[in-house]
């Protein structure tokens, strides 16, 4: 099922989620655009950089189906990668 992009009852769901932690926190598991951007607007650090707004960009495109939802996801990655949110 990696990489496939899940859709039930309207709500777009990636494949795969993308586990991010805030702070020391137990990591959560992002698991589609709708929810990443949630995140994105509520969870996210102060500091916000060109990653954060490309996420933010392409997450409300896939909800709107102008772009990929993979594009979404990978450029919501790139924002925790940059955040230093990542729960590898």
């Amino acid at each position: 099922m990696n990489g496939e992009i899940i859709e039930m009852t309207g709500e777009v769901r990636w494949g795969e989620p993308v586990w991010v932690r805030v702070g020391y926190g137990i990591p959560d598991a992002v698991r589609g655009p709708s929810q990443a951007l949630a995140y994105l607007d509520t969870r996210w650090p102060a500091a916000r950089g060109a990653a954060f707004h490309r996420a933010r960009t392409g997450c409300v495109a896939a909800l709107n189906r102008r772009a990929s939802c993979e594009a979404a996801r990978e450029a919501f990655l790139h924002a925790a990668g940059e955040a230093r949110m990542l729960a590898l």
